[in-house]
């Protein structure tokens, strides 16, 4: 029995809705695209190419593109004739893989000078948001990271974008660099990916500060783990830089998963590491960045979608078990859950390249 079966009250689906809260995503793999209010299920969407009318309809445009790109280099000419000395505006997030939906936003990393620690930086936000308000741009809200980094929010004055500007960290860019050598493996596994991003953007499920759910980059490390589960993509970490084609077999789209044990880094990773600054220390970090793949003979993306909605629908143990793609797989969690409740931390993603550290998690009623 599931653990949406086994408490109903919990996972009730018009609560779900009313609340638009995380576990809409796992009540079932056939709510996918709202079939119920389209009357069509997956096999008519493959059939009609409709999913890459949705594609379409979701991904930005290239004038939209445009626009966004235009956003960057604009706040870097301010900043230079602000400043007497250098700010430079790193590009961050998916709109620089071309894996942005509409309603994406302009994320900005500020990189300071070598001698600028992390409470000079913060201090500095206040002139940074009064320049750029004097420019134009409009003020929204304003927090701080995990890290204790300041994030402020803005509305840009020539279009309908709202940009993200927040403290360069290098850890940051290689998580973004990630995803964007794992949509490189292949076009289908490209459109994949940009599938569950849209999916979840229609659910408003990708959102923490307005409904306590795991951003999109946690979605997207969720399916992508998914993937490697099933044996239709490679982990990066643990390919060889010497190896340039890898070959998918054939494909269980609903296999038997069991929790992976080992934590270890393996040797590829230890031998071709990089250090990268994560904020307080230098972590090792690997992936292959430029990997050539041939996709299983019986890969179907239809397949890998509803398989893997299955599988956090009523295969994952959400008691006992987090999702890891630096294991590319399931580990077991440092606590188990024997009462389940509205606020029990059920969803767990750890972090990318720290195997001990959670990324992101999530509850029915987040906190």
């Amino acid at each position: 029995m599931s653990i949406i079966e086994k408490y109903p009250k919990i996972f009730d689906r018009k609560n779900v809705r009313k609340e638009g809260e995380i576990l809409r995503m796992f009540k079932t793999s056939s709510t996918i695209w709202d079939y119920e209010s389209q009357g069509l299920n997956f096999d008519h969407y493959k059939y009609y190419g409709s999913y890459y009318v949705n594609l379409k309809l979701y991904k930005m445009d290239a004038n939209t593109y445009r626009k966004a790109n235009s956003i960057y280099n604009r706040i870097q000419q301010i900043l230079d004739s602000s400043f007497e000395y250098n700010i430079q505006v790193i590009k961050h997030g998916s709109i620089l893989i071309r894996n942005a939906t509409i309603n994406s936003d302009c994320d900005i990393l500020l990189k300071f000078p070598e001698n600028f620690h992390l409470g000079c930086a913060n201090n500095e936000f206040d002139d940074i948001k009064r320049c750029l308000e004097v420019y134009g741009y409009q003020y929204i809200s304003g927090w701080k990271a995990p890290d204790g980094s300041r994030v402020l929010r803005f509305k840009d004055y020539n279009s309908d974008f709202t940009i993200d500007i927040g403290y360069y960290v290098e850890i940051l860019v290689s998580k973004t660099n990630l995803i964007n050598a794992y949509c490189n493996l292949h076009p289908e596994i490209y459109d994949a990916i940009m599938l569950i991003k849209i999916w979840a953007d229609r659910r408003e499920l990708n959102n923490p500060s307005t409904t306590h759910v795991i951003n999109s980059y946690c979605h997207v490390l969720m399916f992508i783990t998914y993937l490697i589960m099933i044996k239709a993509i490679p982990n990066l970490r643990t390919i060889s830089p010497k190896i340039e084609l890898w070959e998918a077999r054939n494909i269980n789209y609903y296999p038997v998963i069991a929790p992976i044990n080992s934590s270890e880094p393996d040797k590829i990773c230890s031998q071709y590491r990089e250090s990268v600054f994560s904020g307080s220390s230098y972590i090792p970090i690997y992936y292959h960045k430029e990997l050539d793949i041939t996709l299983g003979h019986n890969w179907d993306i239809k397949e890998a979608i509803q398989g893997y909605f299955h599988f956090m629908g009523y295969k994952f143990n959400y008691r006992a078990w987090d999702i890891s793609i630096y294991h590319g797989g399931i580990v077991k969690s440092s606590e188990y859950f024997n009462l389940i409740n509205a606020n029990t931390k059920l969803l767990r993603v750890r972090h990318p390249f720290k195997p001990d550290q959670i990324e992101s998690n999530s509850a029915y009623h987040g906190v």
